[in-house]
């Protein structure tokens, strides 16, 4: 089979200039054109005329950002074969290895940068294409959660070497399963579009992190934990935390049982984005601590040792 050279696209949505400073590895990286650069470029590949581009193109509101498009790019070789009118087709080896090679040098990063972080910086859509009488042609497209606009996923200066350390070092999946399940209802948060939904997605993370084992009073031993965990010691702070977590977790129980639906309406306080800020603290702190759930809950009997 001959050899064929693909190149890979992803615009990234959510996200700033800044996401630019973070490296990727195995030839992946960050880059970014003007507007109507990106514009040119997806509608030509898409072949969708520019001026239904908006109407064709559902994930423009969230990738065209401050004027222009941050994407991630790559180019690599791989044996495909090619039919008789000189058509490149895809085998299973080819789906193989790109969902491998994509999943760990680019979603891994991105779950990661969304763990160190607050913000849904993610990629909404990627294709794999060639060059075909110097006529882009996609081989491969894949389309992804198409999310809410949120506000840019923004890194400062300082901020650059600890995300690039904390996406290094941090791992992800955890060898823990309850960590591991807790993390992914975390991401699940920011790719469900109704606030009750997220805000359950985020509960569930929060009690498999926390909750006690065989405990059918648990929401006390829970908001004592969070407060262990997070607090720095010093009872104020402890108390500020228990009291949000209390506050939550009576918002957890007004949807459960009587249908009081959350709802985060422009201007008011967001309890998602809170909930979500002490669950990505907790998922953290706990894999720092590296311990199974069981010396886990042992830890938080006696913190203190």
């Amino acid at each position: 089979m001959p050899t064929q050279q693909l190149y890979f696209f992803a615009p990234v949505a959510n996200a700033d200039t800044s996401i630019l400073k973070i490296k990727l590895h195995e030839g992946f990286e960050f880059n970014s054109m003007t507007y109507k650069d990106g514009l040119s470029f997806i509608a030509k590949i898409q072949k969708i005329p520019i001026d239904n581009f908006f109407e064709y193109w559902p994930f423009s509101h969230t990738v065209f950002q401050s004027g222009g498009l941050c994407f991630i790019k790559n180019s690599f070789t791989f044996d495909l074969p090619i039919d008789d009118v000189g058509k490149t087709e895809i085998n299973s080896n080819f789906f193989r290895f790109i969902y491998d090679f994509v999943e760990k040098n680019v979603q891994k990063p991105l779950r990661l940068l969304r763990l160190f972080k607050e913000g849904n910086v993610h990629i909404p859509y990627w294709i794999v294409y060639y060059f075909k009488n110097d006529d882009p042609v996609i081989l491969f497209a894949r389309g992804l959660h198409s999310s809410q606009f949120q506000n840019n996923y923004h890194l400062s200066d300082d901020e650059i070497s600890k995300a690039q350390s904390f996406i290094e070092t941090t791992p992800l999946p955890s060898h823990a399963n309850y960590l591991t399940l807790a993390h992914e209802n975390y991401e699940v948060s920011y790719f469900i579009d109704n606030d009750s939904h997220a805000f359950l997605s985020l509960m569930i993370s929060l009690e498999v992190l926390v909750k006690p084992q065989r405990s059918y009073r648990f929401s006390g031993e829970i908001i004592r934990n969070v407060g262990t965990l997070l607090g720095d010691f010093s009872q104020y702070h402890i108390g500020e935390v228990e009291y949000d977590i209390s506050d939550l977790y009576s918002k957890r129980s007004q949807l459960i049982h009587e249908g009081e639906m959350i709802w985060c309406a422009v201007g008011e306080p967001d309890d998602v984005k809170l909930l979500r800020c002490y669950v990505r603290k907790l998922l953290k702190r706990i894999i720092n601590l590296n311990l199974p759930k069981g010396q886990l809950l042992e830890y938080l009997n006696n913190p203190y040792g």
